[in-house]
């Protein structure tokens, strides 16, 4: 579920335009008021970064330019090598994703139908919520790793596991 009484989630994703993750999100809550999605073009910069709900890294190689001693959110979802950096992030909260046994998120399968998102350690979504170790198996749209953060993403917005599910058919289905 996306609410928690009037509150509205700021999902800031940490590209230069829009790319693959802004635009997957975008769809899937199309309509949805409770989300404010963003990318860097769409900020100002005087906008006080540490009032995003979620922040993205995506595993775009752009982000390796970005401004990370800027990055302030309660969660941040991002990839394992983003913090070999040494960057310098205020947040409450760390989620990582790649392929590394240590990545809080990665796939444990990828096949030309399906990828199998594994929870490796639980995780408290943004509203305080628990998700339990797991494996998802969700529909392989054409990438792997965006499918990864963008799914991940949706669990850490709140939206049941099971609603990703190659049970659900060919859409995530969402409530909202």
């Amino acid at each position: 579920m996306l609410y928690r009484g009037d509150f509205v989630y700021h999902i800031k994703v940490f590209e230069k335009s829009e790319g693959n993750i802004t635009t997957i999100l975008r769809g899937i809550l199309a309509g949805n008021a409770l989300c404010k999605i963003c990318t860097g073009t769409d900020i100002d910069h005087s906008y006080h970064l540490n009032s995003f709900s979620l922040g993205i890294i995506p595993p775009s190689e752009e982000s390796r330019f970005l401004h990370y001693d800027k990055i302030g959110c309660e969660t941040l979802l991002a990839p394992s090598t983003f913090f070999s950096a040494g960057s310098s992030i205020h947040t409450s909260r760390v989620v990582s994703y790649g392929f590394s046994h240590r990545d809080s998120l990665t796939l444990s399968s990828i096949s030309e139908e399906k990828i199998v998102i594994t929870i490796q350690r639980e995780l408290f979504t943004l509203d305080g919520n628990i998700l339990e170790r797991q494996e998802i198996p969700i529909k392989n749209t054409g990438s792997p790793i965006d499918g990864l953060v963008s799914a991940s993403a949706l669990m850490l917005l709140g939206i049941a596991p099971e609603s990703l599910s190659l049970r659900t058919g060919n859409h995530i289905k969402t409530s909202f």
